[in-house]
């Protein structure tokens, strides 16, 4: 009965469909074993993350909401045999914890629209056949790498195949180790919208045919190893908001083309090799936000500064001081010189960490810091809705102002929450910081951030972090050990007068403990 109604629908919407097709596709999604919770209910349309067209085909398979049985037999991406599924539209499996490679059989999909796999645990490289996917509009393989396991990642090059995609709006492939150039190819695709390449191995120089993608608002080529200099067609980016080339090794001049990007918000070019001056023409930019060229060679901020004499300095901080400089073009910006950590005087790190650090942050400025940081991580995950989480609470993402207030900073692997969810997640972060029970649990919670956050407690009481501390803390020498014996001791321990003070701090952070 269900197969004579499928096929009468189908002869109204002028379509073929066979029964053995649609069967194809239900004993497709048996066998994976993904939907065996559904596997009662008759038709399989009505299964959770599954949509049927009008005669009955799949067409959307996944969603933000599927989750897969956590068996680890059941974890393989070639569980679906997607080569039943030949109206395939939609194609949804973020955050799954699969594993495996991409099948280069999702090729002959041409209808596919969507292709989600980020955040999984895929390794091998991009099919080149991905190309033939005419119909694209979305390709999103980003943050296939778990750290210290490299079969576990999306390695190899970007196909040149992928330029093929004339219908693609948005390319996202970061956080992979994908190396080799930047393929010129992917300049053809003049509906880009967003391309993220960030936190690869790229190598080569920005093909200046970058410069064709004129709708293209979001480009990220931050932290690889690009060289060469900025293309001048990136004038021709008129759609472009935010530019992020930080952390790579361009070299060459600021390309004075960058002033007719009227709509750019942000602007990274900081930790590169790029000379000469600033252009005036980055004056006409008057939406603005973001500016940042720290860590470069640029002679107008020497010249503004003289040098970074002190007579322009008006604050100083822990981890560096803040200029006034007046720019060729007439505008007043505030400069911070950051301690260089890769100083050719291998006396300078020791003595930046050892004295003024220390003696900066006394034990009450300490405390503070803390606070600091745990008000704004219960502001996150309380006062925010949803909520968000960091997943990468460190040292180095507590920024200090001049008076010393403390700022989480670097949002960049944040997610939010969605309390109707299990948040499973890769295994994100910095090793040292992470909470154990991610790594097994793959389930994100604001206790990863808590964990987080109680390191960088006991790292700014030690003056160093904990190290095996945390994972000695069962141990009987280690419930033995007093108070000042963890303190850091480059600061002469807390007074005894200042013992109240310091208590009612304490019981402060752990309310705030609690409330995280």
């Amino acid at each position: 009965m269900a197969f004579c109604m499928m096929a009468e629908l189908a002869s109204l919407f002028g379509a073929t469909i066979s029964p053995s097709s649609i069967n194809k596709e239900r004993q497709a999604l048996l066998h994976s074993g993904w939907w065996n919770d559904n596997r009662n209910i008759s038709n399989h349309c009505d299964w959770d993350d599954i949509s049927c067209n009008e005669g009955g085909n799949v067409i959307i398979i996944g969603g933000s909401s599927m989750r897969i049985p956590s068996s680890k037999e059941l974890l393989w991406i070639e569980k679906l045999n997607v080569t039943a599924f030949h109206s395939l539209e939609y194609l949804y499996l973020d955050g799954m914890g699969l594993r495996g490679s991409i099948p280069t059989e999702i090729s002959t999909l041409t209808n596919l629209t969507y292709l989600i796999l980020s955040n999984n645990h895929l390794h091998g490289s991009i099919p080149p056949q991905l190309g033939n996917l005419t119909q694209l509009q979305m390709l999103y393989l980003s943050e296939n790498s778990l750290r210290g396991l490299i079969w576990n990642s999306l390695a190899g090059l970007i196909p040149s195949t992928l330029g093929q995609l004339m219908n693609l709006q948005y390319l996202y492939l970061e956080s992979n180790k994908l190396e080799g150039r930047i393929p010129t190819e992917l300049g053809n695709l003049t509906k880009l919208r967003i391309l993220l390449l960030s936190g690869n191995s790229l190598t080569g120089s920005i093909p200046p045919a970058f410069g064709q993608l004129k709708i293209l608002t979001d480009l990220f080529l931050q932290s690889n190893q690009i060289t060469g200099h900025i293309p001048v067609e990136f004038g021709n980016l008129k759609g472009l908001q935010r530019l992020h080339l930080s952390n790579d090794s361009l070299n060459g001049s600021i390309p004075p083309t960058l002033g007719r990007l009227e709509n750019l918000v942000h602007l990274y070019l900081d930790s590169n090799q790029i000379q000469g001056h600033i252009p005036d023409e980055l004056g006409n930019l008057t939406k603005l936000e973001v500016l940042q060229l720290s860590h470069n060679k640029i002679s107008d901020i020497i010249e503004a500064t003289e040098g970074f004499d002190l007579k322009y300095c008006i604050g100083t901080g822990v981890y560096g001081s803040v200029y006034r400089a007046q720019l060729p073009s007439g505008h007043i910006v505030a400069l911070k010189k950051l301690h260089h950590m890769e100083s050719q005087n291998p006396s300078f790190d020791k003595s930046f960490r050892n004295e003024v650090e220390a003696k900066e942050l006394n034990w009450s400025k300490r405390v503070n810091v803390i606070k600091g940081m745990a008000e704004a991580l219960s502001y996150m995950h309380h006062d925010c809705s949803p909520p968000i989480v960091h997943r990468d609470v460190t040292s180095s993402k507590i920024l200090l102002n001049s008076e010393l207030e403390a700022f989480v900073s670097d949002f960049g692997t944040a997610r939010l929450l969605d309390p109707d969810s299990s948040n499973q997640t890769l295994v994100v972060g910095t090793y040292g910081y992470i909470a154990p029970e991610l790594a097994y649990t793959m389930s994100l919670t604001k206790e990863c951030d808590v964990y987080s956050f109680g390191v960088v407690a006991l790292e700014a009481l030690m003056g160093k972090h904990p190290g095996e501390l945390i994972s000695s803390l069962t141990n009987l020498t280690i419930q033995n050990m007093l108070v000042k014996d963890l303190l850091d001791s480059r600061l002469p321990l807390p007074r005894r007068k200042d013992t109240s003070s310091s208590s009612e701090r304490y019981l402060f952070l752990v309310g705030k403990m609690r409330k995280i």
